[in-house]
C-alpha cells in the first residue's frame, strides 16, 4: 500500500499508542496503530462505519478485556504507565479514561443517584452534596434541576450531560466520547460541542464522530481510521491512515484515502 504520513509527535502527550493491534481469529481488526494524543485538546476519530473506531476506544480503557475472543497486542502509555500491564487496576483505569457512548444511557434511578453511585463505588470520602453541585456546574446543567426525578425520563440532552457529569465526578484524565450527539437536534449538538471546547481546560477529549462537520467545528486534530488491503492479509485491515491538524485533514490531506474520505468518495 502507499506510504502513510507519520502522525505528529508531542512533547508531553496525554496518551501514546505503540503498535496497537487487535485480532479476532484469523482476521486483524486494527493493525499497528501508533500515535500520540495531545493534552487538553479535542482529537476527532473518524472513519467508515464498522472500521473499528469504537473498538479502539474500548482498548484504551481495557473494556476489550471483556471480549476474550479478541487478542490485543502493543502498548498504550498514559504518561509513564503502560495500560496493558497486568498490574493495572482496570476499575480505576476506567475512571481515568471515562467512556461515554451515544445515545447516552443513565443508570436506573434519579439524577442524584447517577452522580453519586459511581463515586460511592470508588470509595469517595468527600462531601457528596458539594460534588454534585460542582459537576452540575461543570456540565452546565441548571442549578434548579430536580435531582430526584428519574434520569431516564429526562430529555436526551439532559441525559447526555448527566452521563458526562457522572464521568467528570471521578476526575478522569481523558474523556472517550463515542458518537455522543447521536440523539440530539442541531441546536443541542452545537451547545454540547461548545461545552466540550470549554472542558478542554480540564480534560483531554477523544471524540468519535461520523459527522465531519462536527470534527471541523470542535477538533484541533483529526485521526482517520480506514480499512486497507496489505500484502499478508486476505481481508482489509484497519490502519491509521492520517493524523494531523483538522484544518490540514480537510484542506491539504497528505494521503489519497483521506482526500477521498473527506470528499465523500469513500
Amino acid at each position: 500500500m502507499e506510504f502513510l504520513p507519520p502522525p505528529p509527535r508531542f512533547t508531553d502527550p496525554a496518551l501514546r499508542l505503540q503498535g496497537l493491534t487487535v485480532e479476532h481469529g484469523d482476521h486483524c481488526l486494527l493493525h499497528q496503530i501508533s500515535c500520540e494524543f495531545p493534552q487538553q485538546t479535542i482529537t476527532a476519530i473518524v472513519g467508515p462505519s464498522g472500521c473499528g473506531k469504537t473498538l479502539l476506544l474500548r482498548c484504551l480503557n481495557r473494556l476489550s478485556d471483556l471480549q476474550p475472543e479478541l487478542r490485543v497486542s502493543g502498548q498504550i502509555w498514559l504518561r509513564d504507565r503502560n495500560l496493558r500491564d497486568r498490574q493495572v487496576n482496570v476499575e480505576s483505569l476506567r475512571c481515568q479514561l471515562a467512556l461515554i457512548r451515544g445515545p447516552a444511557t443513565p443508570i436506573a434511578g434519579s439524577l442524584y443517584d447517577n452522580i453519586v453511585l459511581p463515586a460511592r463505588l470508588q470509595g469517595y470520602r468527600g462531601n457528596l452534596e458539594a460534588l454534585v453541585r460542582e459537576v452540575l456546574t461543570i456540565v452546565e446543567l441548571p442549578e434548579n434541576l430536580d435531582l430526584q426525578q428519574a434520569a431516564r425520563h429526562c430529555s436526551p440532552e439532559t441525559q447526555l450531560r448527566l452521563c458526562l457529569a457522572r464521568a467528570t465526578a471521578m476526575e478522569p484524565d481523558i474523556l472517550l466520547l463515542d458518537e455522543p450527539c447521536l440523539p440530539l437536534d442541531s441546536a443541542a449538538t452545537l451547545a454540547f460541542e461548545e461545552l466540550l471546547l470549554r472542558l478542554c481546560d480540564r480534560h483531554t477529549i477523544l471524540l468519535i464522530t461520523n459527522n465531519l462537520a462536527q470534527a471541523g467545528r470542535c477538533a484541533t486534530y483529526t485521526a482517520l481510521l480506514h480499512p486497507v488491503l496489505i500484502d499478508e492479509q486476505k481481508l482489509p485491515v484497519t490502519k491509521l491512515i492520517e493524523f494531523a491538524p483538522t484544518s490540514q485533514i480537510f484542506r491539504q490531506p497528505q494521503h489519497p484515502i483521506t482526500d477521498d474520505f473527506v470528499c465523500g468518495r469513500r
